[in-house]
């Protein structure tokens, strides 16, 4: 566990430290176009770990904590400028060439967001259609009539071919009271307006929020990994394992199991498992995992195999040239509307 918040914080500081230096260098390289001395070009704050001086004098810094980064020109509002250097120093530019200055760092962000999106698309990302899997009774999606299994293909006249494009353009439709969509069913396309009056999207479920989810296949009772320090496995549990009862209970869906499997802490089970060929008997006792609210919870540390995707549910989207260049700009400017829409939303 404690790995992975590591794993995971080295990622978002890679990620982080990444953009940072697009946006910078942006910047660097505006403002030298523009005949402005740099002083220093620094990614990451605090203490310098490492640093050096280019043959254009500019001071290259790498800080310790690595957040964000700047780049310091020489400005006669703060810094003392020989008459010599006064033609480059910052202040003393053009309002212009000091607006594109200033300008570069989220243009060059803009740009190499359109870039990478582009050759995305021009290589392939595999993507899912955007097929309804369950719908919950009385919820906004179902007193609208979307039902399991429709393919949501319009949403306020915008097509969307995945549930990454589902998701940017309902992102859209907050503060909305209807939002209007149209869908597949049965070769027929259907016009849905789903009513958003009660609309509170919350800790970001979308899509759980207006009473759906997305499509998914089915756990089935095949064990596909065991926890190292869980239940099963000092009881005996293998990968690839099947679970045909608990007790004198036949298992028939993982949900099952998983009941059974809660409301046991602390309990011995006697379990049959399916192992090459012949049934194998195993005594466990899930553990005793509290719930936020203070219930017992039962944990056996398993995870279930699923069934495989249909085929025509996964599909690579992928565009040719000048389609990819098309779709790179469209992508990135949604991107940059559910940035601001979200911050509205705060």
């Amino acid at each position: 566990m404690f790995n992975g918040h590591i794993n995971k914080r080295s990622e978002l500081f890679s990620r982080l430290r990444n953009l940072s230096i697009v946006h910078e260098y942006g910047h660097y390289w505006v403002a030298r176009k523009n005949g402005v001395e740099v002083l220093r070009f620094a990614i990451g704050f605090g203490k310098p770990i490492y640093s050096w001086i280019g043959k254009n004098g500019t001071e290259y810094v790498i800080g310790l904590i690595p957040l964000g980064g700047y780049v310091r020109m020489l400005d006669g509002r703060v810094d003392d400028v020989p008459d010599h250097k006064k033609s480059v120093s910052f202040d003393q530019k053009h309002v212009l060439r000091r607006i594109s200055i200033v300008a570069a760092g989220p243009l060059a962000n803009f740009i190499f967001a359109v870039v990478l999106i582009f050759v995305m698309l021009l290589i392939g990302v595999p993507a899912l259609k955007p097929v309804i899997g369950d719908v919950q009774e009385n919820s906004a999606a179902a007193k609208a009539g979307l039902q399991t299994n429709d393919l949501i293909i319009k949403i306020d006249e915008n097509s969307v071919n995945d549930w990454s494009s589902v998701q940017y353009k309902l992102i859209d439709q907050i503060g909305n009271s209807t939002i209007p969509m149209s869908v597949m069913r049965n070769d027929k396309e259907l016009s849905i307006n789903v009513k958003t009056a009660q609309w509170k999207v919350e800790d970001g479920e979308l899509f759980s929020s207006l009473g759906f989810t997305p499509f998914s296949p089915e756990p089935t009772l095949s064990l596909n990994y065991i926890d190292e320090k869980g239940p099963a496995k000092a009881a005996g549990f293998l990968v690839d394992d099947l679970l045909v009862a608990f007790g004198e209970i036949e298992l028939e869906s993982w949900s099952q199991a998983v009941e059974i499997i809660t409301d046991s802490a602390d309990k011995a089970i006697e379990a049959k498992v399916l192992r090459a060929g012949s049934i194998q008997t195993l005594t466990v006792r899930p553990a005793n995992r509290p719930t936020q609210e203070g219930f017992s919870q039962g944990y056996l540390g398993v995870a279930p195999k699923f069934e495989e995707w249909p085929k025509d549910y996964v599909f690579t989207n992928q565009y040719a040239i000048l389609p990819a260049i098309n779709q790179s700009f469209i992508k990135t400017w949604d991107l940059i509307k559910l940035t601001f829409n979200m911050i509205g939303s705060l």
